[in-house]
């Protein structure tokens, strides 16, 4: 477990369309080509998918995805951001499941994955812990090695003490 804080650009996605979305693909590439034009080194940068409401509970076009890339604290009063927004993610305590995928061919592949974890997160490790949800987004923390051979997704689930 471990907390998390700091600016992000982020591009808003409301999705319908079950765990994988292309909008939400274009949502990414949108904020990267953002940064990309403000000057801001990407390798500098995370990836991080943010998810506000449970499509379980919440009609799925109401359901929120912000994709976002870090940014530098000192930069966000100084950079234009009409078409993306700017955000400080909550800090506080996560419960954090990473996956680690080898070969992968498609991103439909990691958010196949990504929901399994979210499911035994949500289904079984947090009924089963001392720990309560706590009222902050989720969060998808992306990385990659080895030039794309190897994907590694954190999933944060915000928690606090019961």
């Amino acid at each position: 477990m471990r907390g998390c804080r700091g600016f992000v650009a982020y591009v808003r996605n409301r999705y319908s369309k079950g765990i994988y979305c292309k909008e939400i693909v274009e949502a990414f590439n949108k904020t990267e080509a953002w940064l990309r034009q403000n000057n801001l080194d990407l390798r500098k940068s995370i990836e991080i998918g943010i998810t506000y409401d449970n499509p379980d509970i919440t009609e799925s076009e109401k359901c929120r995805y912000d994709a976002a890339y870090t940014i530098p604290a000192e930069l966000v009063d100084s950079l234009g951001h009409k078409e993306v927004g700017i955000q400080d993610v909550p800090g506080g305590l996560y419960a954090v499941y990473t996956i680690r995928l080898t070969d992968v061919s498609s991103e439909e592949e990691v958010i196949v994955q990504l929901g399994h974890v979210v499911d035994y997160m949500y289904g079984r490790w947090l009924p089963n812990s001392d720990y309560l949800l706590a009222n902050r987004p989720c969060l998808e923390i992306y990385h990659t090695e080895l030039q794309g051979v190897i994907v590694l997704v954190d999933f944060c689930l915000p928690i606090e003490k019961g």
